[in-house]
Protein backbone atom coordinates (compact mmCIF):
# COMPACT_ATOMS: atom_id res chain seq x y z
CA UNK A 1 0.00 0.00 0.00
CA UNK A 2 1.47 2.96 -1.18
CA UNK A 3 -0.81 6.21 0.10
CA UNK A 4 2.25 8.47 -0.27
CA UNK A 5 1.31 8.46 -4.06
CA UNK A 6 -2.04 9.93 -3.45
CA UNK A 7 -2.92 12.73 -1.42
CA UNK A 8 -0.92 11.30 2.11
CA UNK A 9 2.61 12.20 2.04
CA UNK A 10 2.23 14.67 -1.30
CA UNK A 11 -0.40 16.85 0.53
CA UNK A 12 1.34 17.04 3.81
CA UNK A 13 4.71 17.37 2.57
CA UNK A 14 3.05 20.34 0.01
CA UNK A 15 1.70 22.84 2.66
CA UNK A 16 4.84 22.14 4.79
CA UNK A 17 6.61 23.31 1.89
CA UNK A 18 4.56 26.43 1.57
CA UNK A 19 5.26 27.39 4.70
CA UNK A 20 8.76 26.61 4.49
CA UNK A 21 9.69 26.73 0.77
CA UNK A 22 11.80 30.45 1.21
CA UNK A 23 14.47 28.12 3.16
CA UNK A 24 14.81 25.57 0.79
CA UNK A 25 18.18 24.98 -1.17
CA UNK A 26 18.24 25.08 -4.84
CA UNK A 27 17.17 21.63 -6.20
CA UNK A 28 20.12 19.29 -6.72
CA UNK A 29 21.28 17.74 -10.35
CA UNK A 30 18.85 15.35 -11.52
CA UNK A 31 18.88 12.83 -13.91
CA UNK A 32 16.22 10.83 -16.07
CA UNK A 33 12.63 11.43 -14.69
CA UNK A 34 13.26 14.35 -12.74
CA UNK A 35 14.88 12.07 -10.31
CA UNK A 36 17.59 13.69 -8.43
CA UNK A 37 21.29 11.83 -8.73
CA UNK A 38 22.90 12.05 -5.56
CA UNK A 39 23.77 8.72 -3.38
CA UNK A 40 24.42 10.31 -0.11
CA UNK A 41 22.41 12.54 2.53
CA UNK A 42 23.24 14.48 5.54
CA UNK A 43 24.38 13.54 8.80
CA UNK A 44 26.89 11.05 9.72
CA UNK A 45 25.84 8.00 7.59
CA UNK A 46 25.80 4.78 9.80
CA UNK A 47 22.63 3.09 9.06
CA UNK A 48 22.91 1.34 5.76
CA UNK A 49 19.99 -1.05 4.08
CA UNK A 50 21.69 -3.67 1.52
CA UNK A 51 18.24 -5.29 0.66
CA UNK A 52 16.98 -4.54 -2.98
CA UNK A 53 13.58 -4.28 -1.51
CA UNK A 54 15.04 -1.23 0.95
CA UNK A 55 14.80 2.83 -0.36
CA UNK A 56 15.81 5.10 1.79
CA UNK A 57 15.89 8.84 0.65
CA UNK A 58 16.97 12.77 1.89
CA UNK A 59 15.43 15.94 1.06
CA UNK A 60 17.82 19.12 -0.15
CA UNK A 61 18.30 21.40 2.30
CA UNK A 62 16.80 19.98 5.18
CA UNK A 63 17.18 16.87 7.83
CA UNK A 64 14.34 14.85 7.26
CA UNK A 65 14.66 11.61 5.92
CA UNK A 66 12.51 8.71 4.66
CA UNK A 67 13.21 5.43 4.39
CA UNK A 68 11.11 2.02 3.11
CA UNK A 69 11.54 -1.19 3.86
CA UNK A 70 10.18 -4.18 1.90
CA UNK A 71 8.92 -2.24 -0.43
CA UNK A 72 6.19 -3.42 -2.95
CA UNK A 73 7.30 -0.91 -5.80
CA UNK A 74 10.37 0.26 -7.32
CA UNK A 75 12.49 2.70 -5.49
CA UNK A 76 12.22 4.92 -8.54
CA UNK A 77 8.12 5.08 -8.16
CA UNK A 78 8.62 5.64 -4.32
CA UNK A 79 11.10 9.29 -5.38
CA UNK A 80 8.46 9.85 -8.06
CA UNK A 81 6.01 10.03 -5.64
CA UNK A 82 7.93 12.85 -3.57
CA UNK A 83 8.76 14.58 -6.75
CA UNK A 84 7.26 18.29 -7.19
CA UNK A 85 6.29 18.95 -3.60
CA UNK A 86 8.60 21.54 -3.26
CA UNK A 87 11.25 19.72 -1.68
CA UNK A 88 13.93 18.12 -3.86
CA UNK A 89 13.83 14.44 -2.96
CA UNK A 90 16.88 12.63 -3.98
CA UNK A 91 18.12 8.81 -3.11
CA UNK A 92 20.75 8.09 -0.55
CA UNK A 93 22.45 4.59 0.11
CA UNK A 94 22.19 5.39 4.47
CA UNK A 95 19.98 7.04 6.71
CA UNK A 96 21.57 9.50 8.69
CA UNK A 97 22.53 7.63 12.61
CA UNK A 98 20.41 8.66 15.24
CA UNK A 99 22.29 11.73 17.46
CA UNK A 100 24.05 12.69 14.74
CA UNK A 101 24.42 16.13 13.93
CA UNK A 102 21.34 16.87 11.03
CA UNK A 103 23.46 18.85 7.62
CA UNK A 104 20.83 21.42 7.36
CA UNK A 105 21.21 23.74 10.65
CA UNK A 106 23.55 20.97 12.89
CA UNK A 107 20.46 20.12 15.29
CA UNK A 108 20.43 16.26 16.62
CA UNK A 109 18.84 13.81 14.63
CA UNK A 110 16.03 11.92 16.14
CA UNK A 111 13.71 8.91 15.11
CA UNK A 112 10.30 10.67 13.81
CA UNK A 113 8.25 7.31 13.14
CA UNK A 114 8.26 3.66 12.47
CA UNK A 115 5.01 2.54 10.59
CA UNK A 116 3.78 0.01 8.68
CA UNK A 117 1.01 -1.00 6.52
CA UNK A 118 0.80 -4.34 7.16
CA UNK A 119 3.57 -5.16 4.32
CA UNK A 120 6.23 -2.53 4.05
CA UNK A 121 7.87 -0.22 6.96
CA UNK A 122 8.10 3.44 6.64
CA UNK A 123 11.05 5.09 8.73
CA UNK A 124 11.27 8.56 9.17
CA UNK A 125 14.07 10.59 11.06
CA UNK A 126 14.35 13.68 11.45
CA UNK A 127 16.41 16.85 13.31
CA UNK A 128 15.54 20.19 15.03
CA UNK A 129 11.82 20.73 15.97
CA UNK A 130 11.27 18.04 13.21
CA UNK A 131 8.42 19.58 11.53
CA UNK A 132 8.81 17.71 8.11
CA UNK A 133 9.07 14.06 9.70
CA UNK A 134 6.39 14.72 12.07
CA UNK A 135 3.83 16.18 9.33
CA UNK A 136 5.05 13.06 6.93
CA UNK A 137 4.12 10.45 10.45
CA UNK A 138 1.36 12.07 11.30
CA UNK A 139 -0.34 12.14 7.90
CA UNK A 140 0.34 8.67 6.80
CA UNK A 141 -0.69 7.38 10.24
CA UNK A 142 -4.08 9.55 8.93
CA UNK A 143 -4.07 7.69 6.07
CA UNK A 144 -3.80 4.14 7.30
CA UNK A 145 -0.08 3.15 8.35
CA UNK A 146 0.21 2.01 12.03
CA UNK A 147 3.12 2.09 14.23
CA UNK A 148 5.38 -1.14 13.95
CA UNK A 149 4.93 -3.36 17.33
CA UNK A 150 8.35 -4.01 17.15
CA UNK A 151 10.98 -2.13 15.08
CA UNK A 152 11.20 -2.36 11.29
CA UNK A 153 14.26 -3.52 9.81
CA UNK A 154 15.41 0.03 9.30
CA UNK A 155 14.43 1.00 12.62
CA UNK A 156 16.51 -2.05 14.09
CA UNK A 157 19.25 -1.21 12.33
CA UNK A 158 19.48 2.52 13.25
CA UNK A 159 19.07 1.76 16.93
CA UNK A 160 21.87 -0.98 16.51
CA UNK A 161 24.12 0.81 15.22
CA UNK A 162 22.95 4.14 17.13
CA UNK A 163 24.03 1.35 20.20
CA UNK A 164 27.04 0.49 18.59
CA UNK A 165 28.26 4.46 18.36
CA UNK A 166 27.50 5.10 21.64
CA UNK A 167 29.29 2.12 23.15
CA UNK A 168 32.09 3.18 20.83
CA UNK A 169 32.21 6.56 22.06
CA UNK A 170 32.41 5.43 25.52
CA UNK A 171 35.17 2.72 24.89
CA UNK A 172 37.23 5.77 22.65
CA UNK A 173 36.40 8.38 25.96
CA UNK A 174 37.50 5.68 28.49
CA UNK A 175 40.53 5.30 26.60
CA UNK A 176 40.95 8.91 26.36
CA UNK A 177 40.93 8.93 30.09
CA UNK A 178 43.25 6.54 30.70
CA UNK A 179 45.61 7.97 28.33
CA UNK A 180 45.62 10.97 30.37
CA UNK A 181 45.46 9.65 33.38
CA UNK A 182 48.97 7.59 32.40
CA UNK A 183 50.11 11.08 31.13
CA UNK A 184 49.23 12.49 34.59
CA UNK A 185 50.94 9.64 36.50
CA UNK A 186 54.02 9.71 34.45
CA UNK A 187 54.40 14.00 34.99
CA UNK A 188 53.57 13.27 39.17
CA UNK A 189 56.50 10.41 39.09
CA UNK A 190 58.06 13.32 36.74
CA UNK A 191 57.84 15.41 39.57
CA UNK A 192 58.04 13.00 42.49
CA UNK A 193 61.98 12.28 41.15
CA UNK A 194 62.83 16.25 40.88
CA UNK A 195 61.70 16.71 44.62
CA UNK A 196 63.65 13.28 45.81
CA UNK A 197 66.64 14.47 44.17
CA UNK A 198 66.12 18.45 45.73
CA UNK A 199 65.87 16.38 49.01
CA UNK A 200 68.78 14.28 48.48
CA UNK A 201 71.13 17.46 47.30
CA UNK A 202 69.47 19.19 50.90
CA UNK A 203 70.42 16.49 52.73
CA UNK A 204 74.18 16.24 51.17
CA UNK A 205 74.45 20.64 52.39
CA UNK A 206 73.09 19.53 55.63
CA UNK A 207 76.28 16.85 56.15
CA UNK A 208 78.75 19.07 54.72
CA UNK A 209 77.30 22.30 57.08
CA UNK A 210 77.27 19.97 59.88
CA UNK A 211 81.04 18.41 59.66
CA UNK A 212 82.22 22.28 59.70
CA UNK A 213 80.57 23.02 62.36
CA UNK A 214 82.01 19.98 64.52
CA UNK A 215 85.57 20.65 62.58
CA UNK A 216 84.81 24.38 64.29
CA UNK A 217 83.85 23.62 67.30
CA UNK A 218 86.71 20.78 67.81
CA UNK A 219 88.97 23.40 66.90
CA UNK A 220 87.94 26.22 69.16
CA UNK A 221 87.51 23.63 72.05
CA UNK A 222 91.21 23.25 71.89
CA UNK A 223 91.80 27.30 72.34
CA UNK A 224 92.38 29.48 75.35
CA UNK A 225 89.71 31.00 77.13
CA UNK A 226 92.12 33.34 78.98
CA UNK A 227 95.00 35.30 77.73
CA UNK A 228 96.98 37.43 80.46
CA UNK A 229 93.88 37.28 82.88
CA UNK A 230 91.69 38.40 80.68
CA UNK A 231 89.15 36.66 78.20
CA UNK A 232 90.58 35.60 74.74
CA UNK A 233 88.86 37.64 71.78
CA UNK A 234 90.20 34.66 69.07
CA UNK A 235 88.24 32.02 71.34
CA UNK A 236 85.29 34.48 71.43
CA UNK A 237 85.56 35.03 67.62
CA UNK A 238 86.46 31.23 66.96
CA UNK A 239 83.14 30.59 69.03
CA UNK A 240 81.04 32.89 67.13
CA UNK A 241 81.98 31.10 63.71
CA UNK A 242 80.61 28.05 65.16
CA UNK A 243 77.39 29.72 66.13
CA UNK A 244 76.93 31.05 63.01
CA UNK A 245 77.96 27.32 61.51
CA UNK A 246 75.21 25.84 63.79
CA UNK A 247 72.55 28.97 61.91
CA UNK A 248 73.85 27.16 58.53
CA UNK A 249 72.75 23.74 60.23
CA UNK A 250 69.33 24.96 61.04
CA UNK A 251 68.75 26.65 57.97
CA UNK A 252 69.42 23.12 56.23
CA UNK A 253 67.45 21.55 58.97
CA UNK A 254 64.18 24.31 57.91
CA UNK A 255 64.76 23.33 54.04
CA UNK A 256 64.51 19.31 54.87
CA UNK A 257 61.58 20.28 56.48
CA UNK A 258 60.12 22.00 53.31
CA UNK A 259 61.53 18.71 51.20
CA UNK A 260 59.90 16.51 53.38
CA UNK A 261 56.64 17.74 52.92
CA UNK A 262 57.36 18.52 49.10
CA UNK A 263 57.96 14.42 48.62
CA UNK A 264 55.59 13.27 50.69
CA UNK A 265 52.54 14.99 48.75
CA UNK A 266 53.91 13.83 45.66
CA UNK A 267 54.22 10.28 47.10
CA UNK A 268 50.51 10.61 48.02
CA UNK A 269 50.18 12.08 45.00
CA UNK A 270 51.29 9.25 42.57
CA UNK A 271 49.61 6.20 44.87
CA UNK A 272 46.52 8.50 43.86
CA UNK A 273 47.21 8.28 40.77
CA UNK A 274 48.18 4.34 40.67
CA UNK A 275 44.89 3.52 42.34
CA UNK A 276 42.62 5.56 39.28
CA UNK A 277 43.94 3.28 36.97
CA UNK A 278 44.58 0.13 38.80
CA UNK A 279 48.15 0.44 40.34
CA UNK A 280 49.13 -1.83 37.76
CA UNK A 281 50.76 0.67 35.05
CA UNK A 282 54.29 0.94 34.74
CA UNK A 283 55.37 -1.92 36.93
CA UNK A 284 57.97 -1.78 39.11
CA UNK A 285 59.39 1.69 38.15
CA UNK A 286 56.66 3.92 40.46
CA UNK A 287 56.86 0.93 42.88
CA UNK A 288 61.01 1.75 43.17
CA UNK A 289 60.15 5.34 43.27
CA UNK A 290 57.69 5.61 45.76
CA UNK A 291 60.30 3.43 47.82
CA UNK A 292 63.34 5.25 47.36
CA UNK A 293 60.73 8.69 48.59
CA UNK A 294 60.06 6.85 51.44
CA UNK A 295 63.58 5.96 52.35
CA UNK A 296 65.10 9.56 51.64
CA UNK A 297 61.60 11.23 53.92
CA UNK A 298 63.35 8.55 56.34
CA UNK A 299 67.08 9.77 56.16
CA UNK A 300 66.00 13.73 56.60
CA UNK A 301 63.48 13.05 58.93
CA UNK A 302 65.81 11.97 61.58
CA UNK A 303 68.37 14.68 60.56
CA UNK A 304 65.33 17.48 61.42
CA UNK A 305 64.80 15.37 64.61
CA UNK A 306 68.31 15.38 65.80
CA UNK A 307 68.35 19.24 65.87
CA UNK A 308 72.33 19.13 65.72
CA UNK A 309 71.55 23.13 65.11
CA UNK A 310 70.34 24.00 68.19
CA UNK A 311 73.45 21.65 69.74
CA UNK A 312 76.23 23.39 68.72
CA UNK A 313 74.84 26.92 69.12
CA UNK A 314 74.47 25.99 72.58
CA UNK A 315 77.71 24.80 72.69
CA UNK A 316 79.03 27.79 70.76
CA UNK A 317 77.41 29.94 73.78
CA UNK A 318 78.87 27.91 76.28
CA UNK A 319 82.20 28.96 75.10
CA UNK A 320 81.56 32.52 74.57
CA UNK A 321 79.93 32.43 77.89
CA UNK A 322 83.15 30.88 79.74
CA UNK A 323 84.92 33.47 77.76
CA UNK A 324 83.54 35.77 79.10
CA UNK A 325 83.69 34.73 82.66
CA UNK A 326 87.63 34.14 82.59
CA UNK A 327 89.42 35.33 85.30
CA UNK A 328 86.21 35.75 87.33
Amino acid sequence: MKSLAGAGLLAVTAVLLTACSSSSTPALNSGPGGVAATASGPGDVVATANADSNCMFGANGVDVEVGVADATSSCSSWIKDLAGTGLVWYPITAMSALGSAGTADGETVHETCDLTDGAEELYVEDAGGMTYGDGICNDEEQNGWTPEGTPGPLAEEAQQQSQAAAEASASASAAAAGQQAQAQLSSDDTQLDQDVSQLDKDYQTWQNDLATANSDYQQVSGEPLCQGGSPDQNTYDDAQNVYDDGQNVYDDETALTNDISAVQSDTSTVNSDLAQIGGTEGGTTYATDISTAQAAIAKAQAAVNADESSKIQDEATAIQDNTDNCGS
